[in-house]
């Protein structure tokens, strides 16, 4: 595809209308020339490459086909051993748990006959116990019987003297209130009269 080159006016001005369109008639060849020879160097790389392309693939799928083959012997090998091992380990499995449950009856019973020991044991742990807090309690009791008879002496007597206390200040205050009051009522009659 030609590319058709626009000039200035100064160069058609100086070389001339006729000069200046063969000049771009010319670079319109070259330009065409030049995609033709790419055209044709690229044609041929990639008629190459193709062909080389396709001779790689139709090597790597003889190898692949070969890898396959391989796998798949070995992947039945593999299933074959795995099933035996899965029948081998179900009866191992069903052994084991013939052994579990008659050892689980086993550790029942010993279970069941600690459980009546332990319970015997301690219902008479319970009663011994019931009786040594009662008689505790019954000791307790005396005690706080004791303590409150006591301290509610106590706190008779203490009342009687604080009550005996107060009696007196308050007889000192009024003695002190009354003398106050009598002098300052002699000092008024005294004042009045003079």
């Amino acid at each position: 595809m030609p590319v058709t080159a626009k000039l200035s006016k100064k160069f058609y001005e100086t070389l001339g209308d006729e000069i200046a369109n063969e000049l771009v008639e010319w670079f319109n060849q070259v330009d065409v020339a030049y995609h033709t020879g790419i055209r044709e160097q690229f044609d041929t790389n990639f008629a190459r490459f193709d062909a080389k392309l396709e001779q790689r693939v139709s090597g790597l799928s003889g190898s692949m086909d070969l890898r396959f083959a391989r796998s798949d012997a070995a992947l039945d090998r593999l299933r074959q051993e795995m099933d035996a091992g899965f029948a081998a380990s179900e009866a191992a499995s069903r052994q084991v748990r013939r052994e579990t449950d008659a050892g689980f009856g086993q550790l029942r019973q010993e279970t069941e006959a600690g459980f009546g020991r332990s319970r015997q044991e301690m219902e008479a742990g319970f009663g011994q116990l019931r009786q040594e807090m009662e008689a505790g309690f019954g000791q307790l009791r005396q005690e706080m019987d004791f303590f409150r008879s006591e301290l509610r002496g106590e706190f008779k007597s203490g009342l009687a003297e604080t009550r005996a206390e107060l009696l007196k200040w308050m007889f000192v205050y009024w003695v002190g209130s009354a003398a106050t009051t009598v002098g300052l009522i002699l000092t008024v009659i005294s004042v009045l009269r003079s």
